[in-house]
């Protein structure tokens, strides 16, 4: 029922997805108790499929069970605990509680910088996170000097190539050809990491 409940929901059937996770879920709670991980991770899934429907106060509920689940069992360092405020602070953006989303985004780049580098791409995904946070703020020159630092972990732009000179027969066959389009330089890099939403 989860595979089925996942495949509605990539399909975007969402009420279909909520019914067959609900199911789920009261499933795991029977079986296997509020906390085992199981139903934790059922939990997740539900709140993701509330998020994806626009129900972001059902979404918040469950997210904050499953915080304070994973901070009592695996503590405020684990990975599956920063996943766990990562996923409520892009709950916070939609809900209007930027403060929120700003103070849970922080933490959530400031341990993945100590667990995992300033180069994992976790890391970097978090740091676009806080500046989008920094953007829904009006705090621009945070969002903008938070992008900036990622721009040395970037492909840089290819060097300019000098000019050649072509002998007049070289010169011919160029101007018979068409002029090949290149892309602009902004698609040839990337600046910044790709914002997601759990």
């Amino acid at each position: 029922m989860t595979q089925l409940a996942a495949t509605h929901r990539s399909l975007g059937h969402f009420e279909e997805a909520k019914k067959l996770q609900v199911n789920v879920l009261e499933k795991c709670r029977q079986l296997l108790g509020e906390e085992h991980r199981n139903t934790l991770t059922a939990i997740v899934s539900l709140a993701r499929t509330y998020w994806n429907l626009g129900q972001f106060e059902k979404a918040k509920e469950l997210q904050v069970h499953v915080l304070e689940k994973r901070r009592q069992h695996l503590g405020d360092n684990h990975l599956d605990t920063l996943l766990a405020m990562a996923n409520l602070a892009a709950t916070y953006g939609p809900l209007g509680q930027f403060e929120d989303a700003k103070k849970l985004k922080l933490h959530v780049l400031e341990k993945r910088q100590t667990l995992l580098g300033d180069n994992h791409p976790d890391t970097l995904l978090a740091k676009g996170n806080l500046a989008f946070t920094y953007g829904q703020l009006g705090q621009f020159e945070q969002a903008k000097e938070l992008q900036h630092r990622n721009l040395p972990h970037s492909r840089p732009p290819p060097a300019p190539r000098p000019p050649v000179a072509c002998p007049p027969a070289a010169a011919r066959r160029a101007r018979a050809r068409p002029p090949a389009t290149l892309p602009p330089a902004a698609a040839t890099y990337a600046l910044d990491p790709p914002l997601t939403a759990p």
